[in-house]
């Protein structure tokens, strides 16, 4: 997450993120499930400005999105989007009622296995922690984010890969794996990410995250090449024929490996170069199976 100043406003870059490694291991008694997965942050931003306003009514939020680079259908901006849940969870816990506006441009696709959502309000938190100036540490911001959503808590993590497990919000950070040129293609179609989950099929038995960050470290090619892993595409693929098309071109590919990241339905490719990874990239435009992007994973 990158912050700067802009005059007496703070703007935020803020990064989707891929899922090298998902396991789920079974649903918990509050109805989410226990998972295992391995996270990496990539240079695909959202991109977001955060500014006091004098004139307007205590507690006030002025929360507006411009998503005419991604389309789709207009994201919410009541009490249903998670920066504003993130605006009134800070409120609560600090007791802070100055307004407060808040401008968002999405370039991170919604419905995509991406978190864009997620990172935005990762983002929230720690810009109203400075604007602010309430002085919590991340510790105390990991415990916000927690209440907030699963993905959040990576996007507050001192390193832009980890290992995360419970429903997603504990964060153990791993040597990065940052540098490397990714192709990420979102489908036309996306998923919701209740759904998918409704339909997975737990796999308490299956590989170990703890084994492949080991290998990760070790043998990252080897990794990317033969272990890239994700309970949820199964049941993803039997709801959305879109990721089996985009699966089926990569596997003609020459890419190291290739996966579908998060719920979906974005898939992405691991490149050798980022000459392979423009030209990658440049075949699958061309065979319009969707938004294609040329990225590379963040240190």
């Amino acid at each position: 997450m990158r912050f700067r100043s802009i005059g007496h406003a703070l703007a935020v870059d803020t990064p989707a993120k891929l899922n090298l490694f998902l396991r789920v291991i079974g649903r918990r008694s509050d109805g989410f499930h226990d998972l295992e997965t391995v996270m990496v942050a990539i240079d695909l931003f959202d991109a977001m400005v955060f500014e006091r306003i004098d004139s307007a009514p205590s507690g006030e939020t002025r929360l507006s999105v411009d998503q005419s680079q991604i389309g789709g259908d207009p994201l919410p901006t009541d009490s249903r989007n998670l920066i504003r849940k993130a605006v009134d969870l800070v409120r609560e816990q600090s007791g802070r009622s100055e307004p407060i506006g808040i401008r968002v441009t999405k370039r991170i696709p919604m419905q995509a296995g991406l978190a864009g959502g997620s990172s935005n309000a990762a983002a929230t938190l720690g810009s109203l922690n400075r604007i602010w100036e309430l002085g919590w540490s991340r510790d105390r911001l990991l415990e916000l984010g927690g209440e907030l959503g699963s993905d959040v808590n990576f996007f507050l993590g001192p390193t832009s890969t980890a290992l995360c497990s419970g429903r997603g919000e504990v964060i153990q950070p791993v040597p990065s794996v940052g540098g490397r040129p990714v192709v990420v293609i979102h489908p036309p179609t996306g998923l919701s990410t209740a759904k998918v989950f409704q339909q997975c099929t737990p796999n308490p038995d299956g590989p170990s995250a703890s084994e492949f960050v080991t290998q990760l470290k070790k043998q990252p090619e080897v990794v990317f090449s033969s272990h890239l892993y994700n309970t949820l595409e199964t049941p993803a693929r039997a709801m959305n024929a879109d990721i089996n098309d985009v699966s089926s071109t990569l596997d003609r590919e020459s890419v190291i490996g290739h996966l579908m990241s998060g719920s979906g339905s974005s898939c992405f490719a691991i490149c050798r170069s980022h000459r392979q990874a423009r030209t990658v990239a440049a075949r699958l435009r061309a065979k319009r199976i969707g938004r294609v992007f040329v990225a590379r994973t963040l240190f």
